[in-house]
C-alpha cells in the first residue's frame, strides 16, 4: 500500500494471542520510504534526505522477538539478526549486525561528517528500560576491515565496548598508514546535549612514519619509524577528582587533642662521681701563667 506520493509500505502477518500473551509473525517491507515526507509526522527526520528500503521480519513472543532486518539507501545498507526481548522491566537484546558503505553525512545531514565505514558488530545489550540509558549495560565488539572518517582512514579496525550506563570503557586497536596502534581507556557520556563528553585514554603507537601520514596535519615529511606510548586527556574534565586550586581554605578552628604524653628523655640530674672533667691545655707560656 502507498503512505505518502513517494512513499510505499507493506505489512504481512498476524499477532497472537494479543490480549494475554502476544506472539508476532509479521513482515514489513518498503520499495521506498520518503523520509522528508515522513518529517511531517516526525519532526526528527527533518533534514534527511534519503529513500531507504527495507525488510523487517518479527518472530515470536515478546520476551524472544526475532528481528531480522535489511536496510539499504544511497547512505550504505544494514542487515543483522538480533533477538530481544521488548518487555518492561528488564529488557534485552543481542545478536550480531553487519554495516557497509555507510556514510553518516546525509544521516546527520551535515557534509563535514562525511565516512565510509565497513563493519561487522556483535551486541548483548540489558537494561531496566532502553529508554533508561543510565540503566544500559552489555557489550558490543566490532570488527571493520575498513574505516574512513573526519579525513582519515583506518583498516584492521578491531574493538570491544563494555558499557556501563553513561560509562564506556574501550579496548581497540587498528592499523593506519603503514602504523599501529591500540587505545585503552574509558569514555563518559553527558547526561545532557549541553554536557562534555569525558575521556581518559592511553595506547602505543609502533612503525609511524611521518612520510605517510596525510599532508592535512602539517607534518614534516621525514623519514621515521617512531614506538612510543600515548595518553591524551580533555582539558575541559577528567576523569580522575582534583581538588580545585582556587577553593576556599577551611581550618579547624579546634586544635586536635593530644591523646598521649609523651614519656620524658631529659635526664636533670647527673652524678657528681660520673660526671666528665676537662681541663684547659695551655698552648704557651702566657697562656700557661692566666690557664
Amino acid at each position: 500500500m502507498s503512505v505518502t506520493a513517494e512513499s510505499s509500505l507493506s505489512i504481512d502477518g498476524a499477532v497472537q494471542q494479543y490480549l494475554t500473551t502476544p506472539v508476532v509473525n509479521v513482515q514489513v517491507s518498503s520499495d521506498k520510504l520518503s523520509l522528508p515526507e515522513l518529517a511531517r509526522l516526525v519532526p526528527a527526520l527533518a533534514g534527511v534526505r534519503l529513500q531507504p528500503a527495507f525488510e523487517l521480519k518479527l518472530d515470536g513472543p515478546l520476551d524472544r522477538l526475532k528481528v531480522d532486518m535489511n536496510v539499504r539507501s544511497s547512505a550504505g545498507q544494514v542487515t543483522g539478526i538480533v533477538v530481544a526481548d521488548v518487555k518492561a522491566p528488564g529488557q534485552s537484546a543481542s545478536g550480531s549486525m553487519t554495516v557497509r558503505n555507510l556514510d553518516l553525512a546525509p544521516i546527520l545531514n551535515d557534509p563535514k561528517q562525511k565516512t565510509e565505514i565497513t563493519a561487522d558488530a556483535k551486541l548483548d545489550l540489558r537494561a531496566a528500560s532502553f529508554s533508561d540509558f543510565n540503566s544500559l549495560k552489555g557489550t558490543v565488539s566490532l570488527d571493520a576491515p575498513r574505516v574512513v572518517a573526519a579525513g582519515f582512514a583506518a583498516s584492521r579496525v578491531k574493538g570491544k565496548v563494555r558499557i556501563d550506563g553513561r560509562q564506556l570503557h574501550i579496548d581497540g586497536r587498528a592499523a593506519a598508514y603503514g602504523a599501529n596502534a591500540t587505545a585503552v581507556g574509558s569514555v563518559v557520556l553527558p547526561g545532557n546535549t549541553d554536557g562534555v563528553v569525558a575521556f581518559v585514554l592511553h595506547g602505543q603507537a609502533r612503525n609511524v612514519d611521518l612520510r605517510r601520514l596525510p599532508r592535512n596535519l602539517n607534518i614534516p615529511a621525514a623519514a621515521t619509524n617512531v614506538n612510543g606510548s600515548f595518553s591524551p586527556t580533555p582539558k575541559s574534565r577528567l576523569l580522575s577528582k582534583r581538588t580545585n586550586a582556587n577553593a576556599a581554605a577551611s581550618p579547624s578552628t579546634t586544635p586536635t587533642p593530644i591523646t598521649a604524653i609523651p614519656w620524658p628523655r631529659i635526664i636533670f640530674s647527673t652524678s657528681l662521681t660520673c660526671a666528665p672533667s676537662a681541663m684547659r691545655i695551655p698552648s704557651s707560656c702566657v697562656r700557661c701563667v692566666t690557664a
